[in-house]
């Protein structure tokens, strides 16, 4: 009987010291130092910036680039300097406030698009003197300018743009030139992109190593080599044909979209429920037509949504728990209107994800905010009230940027363009079992060889010394 107790206390207390010991803090495994999630990096990016330097932060689809945005902009907040944030388009803009978080402040300023940051011109219109001094007083007070979609951004903006800031301002250019290109050409028919400009000449370039957003590693080596225009093909031979109409259709083309969407939705025998975006001016300098045409052009939101029980629509908002891209199929609408709108008192969605369900939508606040310069305070122009909902049958692979798809559907034949779409097709979807693919014989990886030369030459960011 005594030797029993002596057993049952010895293992009460090796299992008290086990207990203390298993429960010890292990160090995480130490991040390599181009990584989003590096601390290190972290500090001596933003010190850099802060002396002046200019920076490219770049890397393949899901190494975290918006992830360091938001770390970079809090971190010189912190330190009491201005970062203005700004996109080179309007759905970049709104992506940029809605997936970092952040929100305007006396440090954070933007969030908007790089022509409204800088009182920028449109396209080829005269930069004239009075917009080029009301763009120098706008960075008056800056200290780093943060610039996404970089890839986007043409060589001719980029330079009006950059005679607009003072010496020693901070710049971080963020994106992917292998992704999609700028609109405007060169004379000789390539894209502009920034790097033709001799402002860009001293950017340091920053390239982040891991991925995130895809862990299948042999998936994650095709995508680079795709990136770089030397995929091995073969990678693709097991990958399903059948598209599944659960899934978005990826095409290169709005039309190809719209058309898609309408006869999908059509082909719905159910009663049909419109929700037409609804605008409360806030800023009299604004109308209902600008508005409309602002949610149209910033946003993926439409001004008219089409809505039938079945159909398959796809979540375009960070909002409560739901992300950007989640996908659900609408289960009843109201056919009550909403605070005497014309949009749907309520519509029922039951998405994909197991652990959002079923879910009871209300009409989302769609808003153009700005800082006011003489109060710090953030205000608003203007609200428009819609769905923050769009069919899911089909989008282009341009609204995708930036989205992380489960699945998604796409023909070889509908997305080759552009240097870039492939690939950026392709990156939205985290495992190859996602992808449905048709045609693949005849999907491109071509990038342009000036990009792959900037790559190859760019000047390389380095560890500070002493760390």
């Amino acid at each position: 009987m005594g030797f029993t107790l002596l057993l049952v206390i010895a293992a009460i207390v090796i299992g008290y010291f086990w207990g203390n010991y298993s429960k010890r803090k292990i160090p995480p495994t130490p991040k390599p130092y181009f990584d989003s999630g590096n601390q290190q990096l972290l500090e001596d990016v933003v010190e850099n910036l802060l002396a002046g330097d200019h920076l490219f932060l770049t890397g393949s689809a899901g190494t975290g680039k918006t992830y360091m945005i938001r770390k970079i902009a809090q971190r010189i907040s912190r330190e009491h300097k201005e970062v203005v944030l700004a996109a080179t388009t309007g759905i970049g803009a709104c992506q940029l406030r809605e997936v970092t978080g952040l929100q305007l402040s006396p440090y954070i300023k933007g969030l908007g698009t790089l022509h409204s940051a800088a009182i920028l011109p449109i396209s080829d219109l005269p930069d004239t003197a009075d917009r080029i001094e009301a763009g120098k007083n706008r960075f008056k007070c800056t200290s780093v300018v943060i610039i996404d979609e970089i890839s986007m951004l043409d060589s001719f903006t980029f330079e009006r743009f950059m005679e607009r800031l003072r010496p020693k301002t901070g710049i971080l250019a963020v994106g992917d030139f292998f992704q999609l290109p700028p609109v405007r050409s060169t004379q000789d028919g390539h894209p502009d992109f920034i790097f033709n400009s001799k402002y860009f000449n001293d950017f340091k370039i920053i390239e982040l190593q891991t991925v995130y957003r895809q862990k299948d590693k042999a998936f994650v080596d095709f995508l680079q080599d795709m990136r770089l225009g030397n995929p091995d093909w073969n990678f693709l031979e097991n990958v399903n044909e059948k598209f599944d109409s659960a899934f978005p259709v990826l095409y290169g083309t709005n039309n190809e979209v719209d058309a898609y969407n309408d006869d999908r939705i059509k082909a719905i025998n159910q009663n049909e429920v419109e929700s037409v975006a609804c605008p409360e001016i806030l800023n009299p300098n604004y109308t209902e037509d600008r508005a409309l045409a602002w949610l149209s052009q910033n946003t993926r939101a439409k001004i008219n949504l089409i809505l039938k029980n079945t159909m398959r629509v796809l979540c375009i908002q960070n909002h409560e728990r739901l992300v950007n891209g989640d996908l659900g199929t609408i289960d009843d609408v109201s056919i009550e209107s909403f605070d005497g709108t014309s949009l749907p008192q309520w519509v029922d969605i039951k998405f994909d994800r197991p652990e959002i369900g079923l879910r009871r939508m209300t009409p989302f606040f769609f808003e153009k905010k700005y800082i006011n310069p003489h109060t710090n305070q953030e205000k608003t122009d203007f609200k428009v009230k819609q769905y923050p909902l769009i069919p899911a049958y089909a989008i282009t692979v341009h609204k995708s940027q930036g989205m992380t798809l489960d699945k998604a559907n796409i023909d070889g034949n509908r997305i080759n363009f552009a240097s870039g779409q492939a690939y950026t097709a392709l990156s939205r979807v985290r495992t190859p079992s996602g992808i449905m693919l048709k045609n693949a014989n005849n999907l491109a990886a071509f990038s342009s060889p000036s990009v792959i030369e900037y790559y190859r030459n760019a000047q390389r960011f380095e560890k500070l010394i002493g760390l």
